[in-house]
């Protein structure tokens, strides 16, 4: 915070916003939520964009942060509503048992998404989309799920997988890449997709086929010469070099 200030970061932004360059200005966030606090009060600010989902309500910014910046009238956008797709893709047995319980019928990827519309504080949602389906089960939910929509018997639900993922997940990787490129080929979040669905799904047996499969010699785990430059540039502070090295004891047997 102090670098910028002495670069002349409010200065740039108040001029940039008297030329006309820019209707608005925020910015985006990855840090403690006193950090986030101290950056909305230091500048007259029109948005900020804030990882948020059911997993991460005490991560980083949080529910605290959120309900702070809508105290100070900020626009919010919302990254990772569905955790780079770990809370819509492969979902595990028992969680689907849970979600089941709906008498109002959901995909992951809705429940995910409706919890973030649900809240009245949140001007934008970045929902990542890899097909057009997906691209349509997006907007089909953005268009019922409005702020307020979901019951108690709901929220009960997520509470209940959040839980669940909360005993399962080993690592918390969201596949941002902002780790990557790796000096020695990593493909880091590929690797940790599959020491977690070891651990979400129980069975290291079909994790390890798949990962041998799918990842391949050159991207493996075991290539990572523990430069630590990934974990330096990781925004959820996961320790990568020693998680890579379980992916290696887990996974490449």
């Amino acid at each position: 915070m102090a670098k910028l200030l002495e670069l002349g970061l409010f200065e740039f932004l108040d001029q940039i916003k008297k030329d006309g360059r820019a209707r608005y200005v925020g910015f985006s966030f990855h840090d403690e939520a006193s950090l986030f606090k101290e950056i909305v009060d230091a500048y007259q600010w029109d948005v900020c964009q804030i990882q948020y989902n059911y997993l991460d309500i005490d991560y980083q910014a949080g529910h605290e942060g959120l309900l702070y910046a809508a105290s100070r009238n900020l626009g919010i956008i919302i990254m990772e509503p569905l955790r780079g797709g770990c809370l819509a893709d492969m979902v595990p047995d028992d969680i689907m048992k849970i979600w089941d319980k709906s008498e109002i019928k959901r995909t992951p990827a809705e429940w995910g998404l409706s919890y973030i519309w649900d809240l009245e504080q949140i001007s934008m949602v970045l929902s990542g989309m890899s097909n057009r389906e997906q691209l349509k089960e997006n907007l089909a939910t953005a268009n019922k799920a409005l702020p307020h929509s979901l019951t108690e018997k709901d929220h009960s639900l997520i509470r209940e997988v959040r839980e669940i993922y909360r005993d399962k997940l080993v690592v918390d990787c969201t596949g941002c890449r902002y780790c990557l490129p790796c000096p020695a080929g990593v493909q880091i979040p590929l690797n940790f997709k599959y020491l977690n669905n070891a651990m979400l799904y129980e069975n290291i047996e079909d994790a390890s086929r798949a990962y041998a499969s799918h990842v391949g010699d050159e991207r493996k785990a075991s290539k990572c010469i523990d430069c630590g430059q990934c974990a330096e540039r990781c925004p959820q502070d996961i320790p990568i070099p020693e998680m890579l090295a379980e992916v290696t004891r887990l996974l490449e047997k």
